[in-house]
């Protein structure tokens, strides 16, 4: 199995054994349906916006877009390559929690651009159409705003435990203890050797798939 394959199946087991019947109790113990729908949509969010979105070459992830989503998946491809270009891939501001957080914020800026784009074409031909902008305004005067994002933010973070547990990037009791659900998985999803460089000057990229590598590993490309 590929490590997109892998890390998508670890995602979906956090999804379902620990986001679901969390959403549940949050129904049952708050009779709010919008906090748990957010609560499962952020994991879900995050399995599909997963920390591999700083890579620059292709990959299952982005492989899926196109394949199932066709020119609309090509699209939304072209609204991250800016986040892939910012951020090298496993660097510490992408494969962190910081880095989910980021990715967050990121993907609210491009729904937003995306819904006033939609605004702007459709007033252009459709000038009732501008009138629905009350609705923005209702949704940004909404003292709940912060509280329905870090809803989101929390199952969104959690999922993504398991990418940078498999990565290597965490390996501490309360990481491994929060993505114990991984062993449902099996032996196949064995936590990687992969070490965090620890400044930026050991990133280097190489020149097949764009991974950052220690600055005393040549890559295979500049052996002669």
């Amino acid at each position: 199995m590929s490590d997109g394959r892998l890390h998508k199946k670890l995602a979906f087991v956090g999804l379902w054994v620990v986001v679901v019947p969390t959403s549940i109790v949050i129904l049952l113990f708050t009779g709010n349906a919008l906090y748990a729908f957010l609560f499962f949509l952020g994991g879900l969010f995050s399995i599909y916006i997963t920390p591999d979105r700083d890579h620059l070459a292709m990959t299952h992830e982005k492989y899926h877009d196109i394949k199932v989503f066709g020119i609309l998946g090509s699209l939304w491809l072209s609204w991250w390559y800016p986040y892939a270009m910012i951020f090298p891939h496993r660097s510490k501001l992408s494969h962190s929690i910081i880095g989910s957080v980021i990715r967050f914020i990121y993907f609210i800026i491009v729904i937003i651009i995306n819904v006033l784009l939609v605004y702007f074409i459709l007033g252009m031909f459709f000038p009732d159409v501008l009138k629905t902008l009350s609705i923005i305004e209702s949704i940004k005067n909404n003292p709940d705003n912060i509280k329905l994002m870090l809803i989101i933010c929390t199952s969104w973070m959690y999922i993504d435990l398991y990418h940078y547990w498999r990565d290597g990037i965490y390996n501490n009791i309360i990481i491994n203890v929060l993505t114990i659900p991984r062993l449902l998985v099996g032996n196949e999803s064995q936590q990687s050797s992969y070490k965090m460089p620890r400044s930026d000057s050991e990133l280097q990229w190489s020149n097949d798939w764009y991974r950052p590598r220690n600055k005393n590993n040549r890559s295979r490309h500049s052996k002669r």
